[in-house]
């Protein structure tokens, strides 16, 4: 088991990074949402900042992913986190819409499954 005394502060930097980037967000746009200044944004996603507790779930929540897949690298990101995406996206959505984009992931989900199974 990893040692997990020592956090990799340039491995969270590059998942913060990657995520940001994933979001279409720039060092900026992060550094608004968060209140934080541009230079240590950068700082942070570079491993060369230690950071609060804090400032970690204002990324987290601005970013929405969990604190827990930016700190514990052997830790897959939790699906709790998909389900705020998921839930965020059709907490706008008439019963009708939600309805058809369920249909439409069920649908897209099989056919990634069929298509994997051919290879």
């Amino acid at each position: 088991m990893k040692d997990i005394s020592r956090i990799d502060l340039a491995e969270v930097g590059s998942r913060i990074r990657q995520i940001r980037i994933e979001r279409n967000m720039s060092q900026t746009d992060l550094a608004e949402a968060c209140g934080f200044s541009v230079p240590y944004v950068s700082d942070i996603e570079r491993g060369k900042k230690c950071f609060s507790v804090d400032s970690l779930l204002r990324i987290a929540q601005i970013l929405q992913i969990s604190a827990d897949w930016l700190l514990r690298l052997d830790v897959p990101q939790t699906q709790y986190a998909y389900d705020a995406e998921a839930a965020d996206i059709l907490s706008d959505c008439s019963k009708e819409e939600a309805t058809l984009l369920l249909e439409v992931m069920q649908a897209t989900k099989q056919s990634l499954r069929k298509l994997r199974n051919t290879k």
